[in-house]
């Protein structure tokens, strides 16, 4: 029987990894998904990643170099802060559970890289290094069946938009109720995405409302829906007063397709709009409105 001893290559693959680089280009942290107790969960495991030593730190900036954080729902199961001054060893060591968290489909992977440059926060797919921080300081990716799922936070802020009373909201642009809409932190151009009411605006009343809007990137990468607020103000009206100071009358002068109106409103929430206007006064006059033309205006 003779035997001998033989060298056999084999390769290691990023398969669905988060790579994460130092400021240097090395390694900073590599986090991949392994079996787990059940078919639901997976064990978020760290690893190196790229071959540099351990005892290097992340950057010479001392601040932090980036974070993550674990959401199941509303909650964060877990996080850690990784800080500029730390080497990779110690950021190891001090990662979960023997370097691994338990997680479950659903699960969200927040990353926040306040030190990020260009390839140090990236997800390996099919082989391929893709940078899914929308060029923000962020990284989303969802724990799936399939491994890490890149998502991209999609958020708008309000403009604190002033409609006046009666006014005609047909024709309405709705980006003026936006100040930005933004992926994952960062602002993004008009121009790349649309915007859907879902809802009536309300201008019977003067008061603060709000309009639902959906907000979609043409390209599919993100959309939501957000309750945006308005205020609506009084504008042009004259506001007639009955008994015990109640509003007996609301008339607001709006530009309409070119052409002024009055337009006739409840004014104001609460106004009981089928109370008499002044009892006291009976069957008499207790108002009039009378629009009298310019003579000097042809009609």
């Amino acid at each position: 029987l003779v035997s001998k001893e033989i060298t056999v290559p084999y390769e290691v693959k990023w398969g669905n990894t988060i790579v994460m680089r130092s400021a240097n280009g090395g390694a900073a942290g590599a986090f991949s998904l392994r079996p787990g107790s059940n078919n639901s969960v997976r064990q978020l495991t760290m690893f190196p990643g790229i071959d540099s030593p351990l005892n290097e730190q992340l950057s010479p900036n001392s601040s932090l170099y980036y974070s993550m954080e674990i959401i199941r729902g509303d909650r964060t199961i877990y996080s850690q802060d990784m800080p500029g001054r730390a080497t990779l060893q110690q950021v190891m060591d001090n990662f979960g559970n023997n370097r691994a968290v338990t997680v479950q489909f659903g699960d969200i992977i927040k990353i926040y890289h306040p030190q990020r440059s260009e390839g140090s926060s990236v997800l390996f797919v099919n082989e391929e290094e893709k940078d899914f921080t929308y060029n923000s300081a962020y990284a989303y990716y969802e724990v799936t069946a399939y491994g890490f799922e890149p998502m991209a936070v999609m958020d708008a802020h309000t403009a604190n938009k002033e409609l006046v009373l009666a006014q005609d909201t047909t024709n309405f642009e709705l980006e003026e109720l936006l100040d930005s809409v933004t992926i994952n932190g960062e602002p993004v151009a008009e121009d790349t995405y649309t915007i859907e009411r879902l809802s009536d605006f309300d201008t019977s009343t003067i008061g603060k409302r709000e309009v639902r809007l959906r907000m979609a990137m043409k390209d599919g990468l993100a959309s939501v829906e957000l309750e945006i607020p308005y205020e609506v103000k009084w504008g042009s009206t004259f506001l007639l007063k009955g008994l015990e100071d109640a509003t007996v009358g609301a008339f607001s002068i709006i530009e309409q397709d070119g052409v002024s109106k009055i337009h006739a409103t409840q004014g104001e929430q609460g106004t009981i709009l089928n109370n008499a206007v002044n009892n006291v006064f009976g069957r008499d006059t207790y108002y009039r409105i009378e629009i009298l033309a310019d003579p000097e205006q042809p009609e």
